[in-house]
């Protein structure tokens, strides 16, 4: 019993493609033209990032010892200090914002400072 194979080998595909090459070359083309076309006519995508500061509220009163911890500066996030938490906050946009309008300060050629000029 002799088995027999079924299917095209590579040999096949290669004539069949260098006789039909004019039509394999203008679905390429025609394909590769409307996936760049797609591509450039799509929308940008923007990510924004931004940082949360949670602030700890303690019902307690403040002559007990329960209302104690209500002035103590406290990390917003476990792995970071305090410290960095306030250097974020006072290096955010708005308070730089805030200092230039507040202070008026300006340029060399006398107009408002920028943000990333401050």
């Amino acid at each position: 019993m002799e088995s027999s194979e079924s299917g095209i080998g590579f040999q096949e595909y290669w004539q069949i493609l260098k006789r039909r090459w004019l039509p394999a070359l203008a679905v390429f083309a025609s394909v590769v033209a409307l996936t760049t076309y797609g591509t450039l006519k799509e929308k940008a995508v923007y990510e924004a990032e931004g940082k949360l500061l949670f602030k700890k509220t303690t019902p307690g009163s403040a002559l007990t010892e329960l209302g104690k911890e209500i002035g103590e500066l406290t990390s917003a996030a476990e792995q970071s200090n305090p410290l960095t938490t306030e250097i974020e906050l006072i290096r955010s946009v708005e308070n730089i914002e805030q200092t230039i309008k507040r202070l008026q300060l300006k340029n060399e050629k006398n107009n408002q400072l920028k943000t990333k000029d401050f």
